[in-house]
């Protein structure tokens, strides 16, 4: 049980912040943008002469 609460139970909740955090990061990040990335994609495609 020593072993468990001094190594594993620190790197496990080390490790479940990262996954959450990095998650929510790429959740909101296309968010803050003041366009549609979506938009810009096709717009891109678009101007380069190919046909959606």
């Amino acid at each position: 049980m020593n072993f468990l609460k001094r190594y594993l139970l620190p790197r496990l909740l080390v490790y479940f912040l990262v996954i959450f955090l990095g998650i929510t990061l790429i959740f909101i990040i296309p968010r803050l943008m003041p366009t549609d990335p979506v938009q810009e994609m096709i717009n891109t495609i678009t101007s380069q002469g190919a046909y959606l």
